[in-house]
């Protein structure tokens, strides 16, 4: 007769120990090179309780919450997205923080620290294939097949064969006229008009002075 058996769940500290303890060099015994050796007594427990009962309570659901999103971010089926776990984290601590209070609606670039820090480390702007979602990629890219198809067509080729050929006709046409009109007027007529000009504007000016000095007088 077969005797069904459960396996408990491996406790999630045990398995961070036995990670830690993988990457610790082999234990070397230095008793036998140290002649007095004092031997104090270790409590384990203490640490295990720190981390179960102050900080597994708050990362915990932090990085439950940083997996929802995630997956809504499709990081599980592309090697590359926007999505930055760390500042998901970040920002989900400083926003359910219990003993302080106001900061339900902060963002990750309005946190104090985070605007220091990235006064002095700025970061690269992301691509256009990071920032653009699935559906602005898709219709960014059949305008763009619009268009080739609608320049492949025969009359578009025509007309935009005689807008090339118009453009270099007409290319330099403002040179054009101003040479025209330099060559209608010749400098010193140029130079007349110019001097009328400042003529008139001296009369101007002596009507002025005049006006300003002479005497005003009262109706009795």
């Amino acid at each position: 007769m077969s005797v069904i058996t459960r396996v408990p769940e491996p406790n999630i500290w045990e398995l961070i120990c036995k990670e830690y303890e993988s990457r610790n060099p082999p234990f070397i015994d230095e008793e036998t090179k140290s002649v007095n050796t004092d031997y104090e007594d270790f409590d384990p427990s203490t640490p295990r309780e720190y981390l179960e009962h102050y900080i597994f309570p708050v990362l915990l659901p932090a990085l439950a919450e940083m997996l929802k999103q995630a997956k809504l971010e499709k990081c599980f089926e592309r090697k590359r997205t926007k999505f930055n776990a760390l500042d998901y984290i970040t920002e989900y601590l400083y926003r359910n923080n219990k003993n302080v209070s106001g900061r339900e609606d902060v963002i990750l670039w309005d946190i104090p620290f985070v605007k220091e820090w990235l006064k002095d480390h700025p970061r690269p702007p992301l691509p256009l294939s990071l920032i653009w979602t699935e559906e602005e990629a898709a219709l960014i890219i059949q305008s763009y097949w619009r268009g080739y198809k609608t320049r492949c067509d025969p009359e578009i080729q025509e007309l935009r064969l005689w807008q090339k050929e118009w453009r270099e006709e007409n290319r330099g046409y403002d040179k054009k006229v101003n040479e025209f009109w330099e060559s209608k007027m010749p400098d010193n007529e140029n130079t007349s008009v110019e001097s009328e000009e400042k003529e008139d504007d001296q009369d101007v000016k002596v009507e002025d002075e005049t006006m300003s000095s002479s005497p005003q007088t009262e109706a009795v």
